[in-house]
């Protein structure tokens, strides 16, 4: 019996991701709070557009494409009595309060459970700020993910349940991490889950935790090169690499954490270590996702909040140069301008 995928984490990249297995045949369900307000018309409907940047076969005459998808929503307390397989894609600061809000729906250690997050560590018993840890007592491997597809919200559906603009084509990549300091016996329970995940368009699944770790750290290096500076900027991607000033101050946040990395990380791939590489690989996520809003705008500029995210982004770069005693005055400048823009935002 095929059983379904449930995403807790109804944003722009649970909505990318669920409507991807949909098409491709998997049963998918969207879980919401017990006080998430849903349209008249049912089921809910999802509206997808999709811009030339991100077709999978894309060409000069590729045209932005709108589909609309009945979606599967259940309100939290009409979930299974236990889910077999939770895509979390909340916030990272969030992450906690989510696996706590499905009650005993979400079983630690029989419970399949992927992370789809920006940021890096919330998923990891050890996290300083977190506690008990973050998935559960008795969860000892979960399903890390990561991806570079550029999407955010669209207020071009007022009828729609979410609508989202997938606006440039990235991949996904997938692995089973161990979730404390120490390695834990290898388990199966996540299997199934990651066979799915490996299902969706530009996958990869990968087998070693060292592996899907780096990839992991790899996406949290770029986000704190660009995702608050686009904030304080208010702009796409794409003008963060257009703009000399915008591209000066990417490098320099990528020479940061480059030279954090090199001596908090020495496990990684070296060109993580290397300034210029890391600042080209930066350069490569603006081309790419060029028309893409990153959500730390979105946090910003619509929701007038601190995009607590950072936390897990910015934060833990410094929190590693903290420990090591690198200077990162890029980081902590970045941090303050968010926070002063939001202050005065807040009092308009």
């Amino acid at each position: 019996m095929q059983r379904s995928i449930h995403i807790l984490g109804a944003g722009n990249v649970g909505c990318l991701l669920g409507a991807q297995l949909a098409g491709l045949g998997h049963r998918v369900t969207y879980l919401v709070r017990d006080d998430a307000v849903f349209p008249r018309e049912q089921p809910p409907r999802l509206l997808l557009t999709t811009l030339p940047s991100a077709a999978i076969e894309p060409n000069r005459t590729t045209a932005t494409t709108t589909m609309t998808i009945d979606a599967n929503v259940q309100r939290i307390s009409d979930a299974p009595i236990i889910i077999d397989a939770l895509v979390v894609t909340t916030k990272a600061h969030q992450l906690r309060g989510a696996i706590q809000s499905l009650g005993p729906r979400y079983v630690p250690g029989r419970t399949a459970v992927a992370v789809v997050q920006n940021g890096y560590g919330q998923h990891l018993s050890s996290d300083p700020m977190s506690s008990p840890p973050p998935l559960g007592h008795g969860a000892t491997w979960a399903v890390l993910g990561s991806t570079t597809h550029g999407v955010y919200s669209s207020n071009e559906g007022a009828q729609a349940w979410r609508a989202i603009v997938h606006a440039g084509r990235g991949r996904w990549d997938f692995g089973a991490v161990p979730l404390g300091v120490t390695f834990p016996p290898p388990s199966t329970q996540n299997d199934y889950l990651l066979d799915v995940l490996g299902t969706l368009p530009d996958a990869t699944v990968h087998a070693k935790p060292a592996a899907m770790d780096a990839v992991a750290v790899r996406k949290l290096a770029v986000n704190a090169c660009l995702n608050a500076l686009t904030a304080v900027a208010h702009v796409r991607n794409g003008r963060v690499a257009s703009d000399p000033a915008l591209r000066a101050r990417a490098s320099a946040l990528a020479a940061e954490t480059a030279r954090v990395l090199a001596v908090a990380r020495p496990d990684l791939p070296a060109d993580l270590h290397d300034p210029q590489a890391l600042d080209r690989a930066v350069m490569r996520v603006c081309e790419v996702t060029a028309e893409n809003w990153s959500s730390t705008v979105a946090d910003v500029w619509t929701r007038r909040e601190v995009p607590r995210e950072l936390e897990y982004v910015n934060g833990t770069v410094v929190r590693w140069a903290r420990e090591h005693g690198v200077a990162v005055p890029g980081h902590l400048q970045i941090m303050s301008e968010v926070d002063a823009i939001v202050a005065s935002l807040s009092i308009q």
